[in-house]
């Protein structure tokens, strides 16, 4: 378990933000902006003879290049200007050498990955299906991260997950939010439930090296199938979702809450680690994670808090857009769906 007090996530914030300013930069170097837009040319001009149509996510490629200086937005037009920074000073410098120094040594498989997706962004720009393949030994090798580790446990404090206790981890993944759950928490027993079995494989083992097996039942599940949940036998004091809701849509988060709340006793502490949107538009981070298929976009806020109400539980508390913790209070009868079904 790593001491969290030690952790810089200040600096590993700012690491990050250069490793994406650098990935984009790099990206439109490649498809030729900085030579397109010698001259100016309008949003329609450049997804013109880009190609691009995804023009949403085109928008949002755009915008960040403008918000990084890059590109100069002048009377609607865009034009290529990468402006260089102020002059900095030594100790400014020092700080940027040691957020770049952090992010390399508490995330490195960062690297591999948004590498990988900034590869594959052009082709998700232009319209095109990645088919990109589950990389679950990379993924697993993020999760144990330092950087992971430490905005779990932010998320875990902050919902204030009660010790002791019979607990769900909603979504478990390779099982780093499980082992986290356990280390600190001490729970009775842990039913880690999760959609995809090459990962809860994978869980398992992590558990087992850990020597927290015996804590964890492991369930594969398809958390839209509400028949699954009535069949578990299952009165849980708490629960975690661990970035889950990044590969639903709004009305899939609604389905999944339902069924959710059959697993949960009356006043059951919620708490989760997913970023959350004020509004729709696109952030950096999010931009890349559509160059893999199964992703959807992160939760905006009002969308997010009312399916938690529609659902039974208080409205969520969300602190830094990043962490999230509600209670379980109340049956309540499910909306009927008008239209077509799931």
């Amino acid at each position: 378990m790593i001491r969290m007090e030690d952790f810089d996530i200040f600096a590993v914030s700012q690491g990050l933000k250069w490793l994406m300013r650098t990935f984009f930069k790099q990206m439109a170097m490649k498809e030729g902006l900085n030579k397109l837009l010698n001259e100016g040319k309008s949003f329609v001009q450049i997804v013109e003879a880009q190609g691009y149509k995804n023009l949403r996510l085109a928008e949002a490629f755009i915008s960040f290049l403008e918000s990084e200086n890059i590109l100069m937005k002048d009377g609607g037009k865009f034009k290529w200007i990468d402006r260089p920074e102020k002059v900095k000073g030594k100790i400014v410098l020092e700080e940027e050498a040691r957020a770049q120094k952090m992010v390399q040594e508490k995330a490195l498989p960062l690297f591999g990955i948004l590498n990988n997706y900034i590869q594959q962004l052009p082709d998700v720009l232009r319209g095109q299906d990645t088919h990109r393949a589950p990389e679950l030994v990379i993924w697993d090798a993020l999760s144990e991260t330092e950087f992971y580790n430490y905005l779990r446990y932010q998320a875990i404090m902050i919902g204030e997950l009660p010790k002791n206790s019979i607990l769900l981890d909603i979504g478990c993944k390779t099982g780093w939010s499980t082992i986290n759950l356990i280390e600190y928490l001490d729970p009775v027993k842990v039913y880690a439930l999760e959609a995809d079995e090459n990962m809860i494989d994978l869980a398992y083992e992590n558990c087992l090296a850990k020597g927290f097996s015996e804590k964890v039942e492991f369930i594969p599940i398809d958390f839209l199938d509400e028949s699954k949940f009535l069949d578990l036998n299952i009165r849980a004091d708490g629960g975690f979702f661990n970035l889950f809701f990044n590969n639903y849509t709004d009305d899939q988060m609604a389905d999944i809450l339902y069924n959710i709340r059959n697993l949960l006793k009356t006043n059951a502490k919620i708490a989760g680690l997913q970023p959350i949107k004020d509004s729709d538009a696109i952030t950096p981070a999010e931009l890349l994670l559509f160059a893999d298929k199964t992703f959807l976009g992160y939760p905006e806020y009002t969308a997010f808090k009312n399916s938690f109400v529609r659902a039974g539980f208080t409205p969520p508390k969300i602190e830094s857009s990043m962490y999230f913790s509600t209670t379980f209070e109340m049956e309540v009868e499910k909306e009927p769906k008008l239209g077509k079904g799931k």
